[in-house]
């Protein structure tokens, strides 16, 4: 299932290191 993204993904689009400010526990969305 294809979600739409999150309103501010173009502000973390090429981001590095992005990933250490996601949950480590993420859950399954809605």
């Amino acid at each position: 299932v294809k979600r739409d993204p999150p309103a501010d993904a173009k502000e973390w689009e090429g981001v590095s290191g992005k990933e250490q400010h996601f949950s480590p526990n993420p859950g399954t969305g809605d």
